[in-house]
């Protein structure tokens, strides 16, 4: 059977397509649901309410690094009895969600399944970035953050797309069965593979731990921590951590602030606004695929974030000057737009860079700790929407996502040059 420790194009193959699954049940939550939820009268509350519940599991996501260091099947690889395991979760909470069949009102009962099926989404997002982090070498690391984060991409746009179209033909319940065989199909994918030579295909098959995986356990609490600290106590880890504060603060405002002003200002529905919505994410997969990688590589991932961050706070403010024609809807089209690709190309270089500081022996949750990070910022503005809205609507929350953007090209021009 393929392993994809010795073949480039499988290595690089499977990231993307593992990360286009993981895009499905964020298109889903974040993208579809928000949509559906505002244009059928649900408040700016209600909305970032369902939207700090869907990003929680994200912001708590460092402590998957640290379960997934200390309890791993090894006869099978560090990280894909993990990913077999948590794709199977996903199944099984989106089948559950359409036995349930939750309606519009039912906010509590969406925000609890999105919750626990977050939850699963996580724990396939840790083994992923450890699968890469533990597989992909140096000089593939640009390609593979562009795959990676270009599939999360083009899979939200997809399930985007088809979620807010099907939700008015086929219901909830049918966009979450035809989500579920989706990601099952990528399960078949993972058990037809090996991540190193000589490992075990199933639990019950012939083979062995690797040399390599052995090497690495470090089989305790004590020393994953300890390592875990050294390594993120350093100068350019706490200012990266900061900048992904900010860069998941503006994704969050994004994530909400796009379907409140296209329902409030030009009457959207839900199919146009998370039609809007996956285009821009459909832009981004595919700018992501082919031009950032390259881009990142180029000028640097310091220079190109601290840009695009730049250009992102700066593109807020002609949004906000335009506020008299937001009814005539190109403003929104323009703020949906603009906003995907741009935080993407962010996140892209701000990964790169916490790739490069991440130590061997607990490089998986290192990174997940970065990347929960950013989705703690997007929690928190996801929770503080709410309170932006009613001290000045949806106006304040656009001020908002454009202040945490400067913020954030500030942290990025603080880091090394190299």
């Amino acid at each position: 059977m393929p392993v994809i420790s010795e073949q480039r194009t499988l290595r690089l193959g499977l990231i993307f397509l593992l990360y286009i699954a993981q895009g499905v049940p964020l298109g889903l939550f974040f993208i579809a649901i928000p949509a559906w939820l505002a244009a059928n009268g649900a408040s700016a509350l209600a909305v970032g309410g369902y939207l700090s519940a869907t990003s929680l599991p994200w912001t708590l996501k460092f402590v998957n690094g640290f379960i997934m260091e200390r309890y791993s099947w090894l006869p099978m690889g560090r990280r894909r009895a993990w990913l077999i395991g948590a794709q199977l979760v996903i199944v099984g909470g989106l089948l559950t969600m359409a036995a349930l069949n939750p309606a519009t009102t039912d906010v509590a009962l969406l925000s609890t399944l999105s919750f626990c099926i977050n939850v699963a989404t996580t724990f396939q997002d840790v083994a992923t970035d450890g699968l890469a982090v533990d597989l992909v070498p140096d000089d593939e690391r640009p390609r593979a953050n562009s795959l990676m984060f270009g599939g999360q991409a083009l899979g939200m746009a997809g399930a985007g797309a088809a979620a807010g179209l099907g939700i008015g033909m086929i219901g909830i319940s049918g966009v979450s069965i035809s989500a579920a065989l989706f990601v099952l199909v990528l399960v078949g994918l993972l058990l037809a593979c090996r991540e190193r030579a000589g490992e075990r295909l199933l639990p019950w098959s012939a083979g062995a731990t690797s040399p390599h995986c052995e090497a690495l356990r470090l089989g305790a609490w004590m020393p994953i921590f300890t390592t875990t600290w050294q390594a993120m106590r350093g100068r350019e880890s706490l200012i990266l951590l900061a900048a992904l504060l900010m860069n998941g603060a503006f994704s969050g405002y994004y994530s909400a602030v796009g379907p409140l002003m296209g329902s409030q200002y030009p009457g959207w529905a839900e199919a146009r606004i998370s039609g809007l919505m996956a285009t821009g994410s459909l832009i981004t997969g595919v700018l992501a695929v082919l031009v950032y990688g390259a881009l990142a590589t180029r000028f640097t991932p310091r220079r190109t974030g601290m840009g695009a961050t730049l250009l992102l706070g700066f593109l807020m403010i002609l949004v906000l000057t335009a506020q008299p024609r937001w009814t005539e809807g190109w403003p929104v089209t323009f703020f949906i737009l603009v906003n995907a690709p741009l935080s993407y190309l962010c996140t892209i270089c701000l990964a790169a860079i916490g790739m490069r500081l991440c130590a061997p022996a607990v490089a998986a949750t290192q990174f997940t700790l970065y990347m929960a990070t950013s989705n703690l910022g997007r929690t928190l503005a996801s929770a503080s929407i709410g309170p932006l809205d009613a001290l000045g609507g949806v106006p304040a929350n656009v001020a908002a996502l454009g202040a945490t953007a400067f913020a954030g090209a500030a942290l990025i021009w603080m880091l090394s040059r190299k």
